[in-house]
């Protein structure tokens, strides 16, 4: 993953002082690492520790760890992490530093979700003998909610155990991204939801758990009925619209209400994906929209996108979206790639004009 996230440092940012390690990519600026949608983790600012004396290393660490947090504000909350690292396994930092890392062990006073505005204090060794400490803060992206570098879950990855009754294990890939997007059942609660390629039910699940009303449409059945499915259109999800006359709109939903979440996860080529999304956000259709694109279909018309490697491809894609959003300034977006997925990557996006308020659908 380094690799991948070295050559897109690289295309974006020719000038940007990137270096590849065993695991990790090492930047002297900032914004092109907290950009790159490969970036799992980021270790911020941080003030580094040399010993070869392991015991004077614990000491340096405590002593600086003691007073940095003794300066934080009053009530700060703050969450310790140990990043696994190629410099010293995560099991021998458990064995080696052990007492250490169990003195900063969370109070039971402190939640144990991260919220924005909290601090995060990682630990980090590129070296066995060379720790870094980094201390900041958790903050998400200003008007659309996502969850920006430093990401508040150990080494970035969002942990989830599976749940019994989801129609599909898709699910686990939207409650990811839920969770990156920080939108919640308070958000999301009778607010309208479009989901493109429904079946078998996945996406739709979680939607519903978290309190939206849902128009789906696919081919296919959903596997599953729930009240809050307003309508299922059995239809090409690549060529269906919004019913355009009063009567009908009404019938779904009010017709000054705009769509809140447009969602797809459909499986096809990225330029034909991207047409659809065109289609949707060029009228402003939605307040939000989570949009997957998938790396593994080919470019038969694109010589080049052919004979190029698999971060080569890769790279064009991104280019591709970046190259669509232009046409689309009121939105803004940001990409990622993350844990449950597969060979593909998802765009969250949101109108940068506050929608209006909407009401809520729900009896």
């Amino acid at each position: 993953m380094e690799a991948m996230v070295l050559t897109q440092l690289k295309h974006d940012y020719p000038e940007s002082n990137c270096s590849a390690k065993k695991g990790w990519v090492e930047s002297q600026s900032e914004t092109p690492i907290t950009i790159c949608p490969w970036a799992h983790q980021q270790i911020k600012h941080f003030t580094e520790f040399k010993s070869k004396d392991k015991a004077l290393l614990v000491s340096q660490l405590k002593a600086f760890l003691n007073t940095s947090i003794r300066n934080l504000p009053p009530k700060t909350v703050w969450h310790f992490q140990t990043v696994p690292s190629p410099g010293l396994p995560f099991q021998a930092t458990a064995s080696e530093f052990g007492k250490l890392l169990g003195f900063y062990k969370k109070p039971s006073k402190y939640p144990t979700v991260p919220k924005p505005g909290d601090v995060i204090i990682q630990l980090f060794f590129k070296a066995a003998h060379t720790a870094c400490v980094s201390i900041a803060d958790l903050k998400v992206e200003e008007g659309g909610g996502w969850w920006v570098l430093p990401f508040p879950w150990q080494s970035g990855f969002v942990s989830m155990a599976k749940e019994k009754g989801p129609p599909a294990q898709s699910y686990m890939k939207l409650k990811e991204i839920l969770i990156r997007m920080n939108m919640d059942e308070k958000e999301l609660t009778g607010k309208l939801c479009v989901e493109l390629g429904a079946a078998p039910g996945g996406w739709s699940w979680v939607f519903l758990k978290n309190g939206c009303v849902m128009h789906t449409v696919d081919w296919a059945e959903l596997h599953f009925d729930h009240p809050n499915i307003l309508a299922h259109s059995i239809s090409d999800a690549k060529e269906w619209v919004l019913p355009n006359d009063e009567k009908t709109k009404a019938h779904y939903y009010s017709p000054s209400t705009p769509v809140y979440l447009l969602s797809c996860d459909l499986s096809m080529p990225p330029p034909i994906s991207l047409d659809l999304l065109s289609s949707w956000i060029k009228t402003n259709t939605c307040a939000k929209f989570i949009w997957t694109i998938k790396f593994a279909y080919t470019n038969k018309e694109d010589e080049h996108y052919q004979k190029s490697s698999q971060e080569g491809r890769r790279i064009r894609v991104i280019s591709l979206i970046h190259k669509t959003m232009e046409d689309f300034p009121q939105y803004d977006y940001t990409l990622r790639v993350l844990h449950y997925h597969g060979d593909e990557i998802v765009m969250f996006g949101f109108l940068r004009t506050s929608p209006p308020k909407l009401e809520s659908l729900c009896a």
